[in-house]
């Protein structure tokens, strides 16, 4: 069973807030450079805002036992999504590092 303190809780969650913003503000820049972007670079600025959202829903995982159906899934899911957008990067940036639009 995951056991998280609320000091440990706390540090998560406010590391996930810092690094919403961080991402929010990455992808505002990236949005303005859409076009000059290539295509890793345009799905690489999702990447800090998909990992700050499993550290700001940290109670799921705290009090794992009271989750059900749906909710489980969800949570499951959302630690899934940045491993894979990465290495969706990763494999664009080596098979076509220019590939734009």
């Amino acid at each position: 069973m995951l056991k998280i303190t609320q000091k440990t809780r706390n540090q998560i969650f406010y590391a996930g807030v810092v690094l919403a913003l961080a991402g929010g503000g990455l992808a505002y820049w990236a949005f303005q450079r859409y076009n000059t972007l290539p295509n890793y670079l345009r799905i690489a600025v999702l990447i800090p805002l998909l990992c700050s959202y499993p550290m700001l829903i940290v109670d799921k995982y705290r009090d794992w036992a009271s989750v059900q159906g749906i909710a489980r899934g969800y949570a499951i899911g959302a630690l899934i999504g940045p491993p894979l957008l990465l290495v969706g990067c990763l494999i664009w940036l080596v098979v076509a590092p220019d590939a734009r639009g």
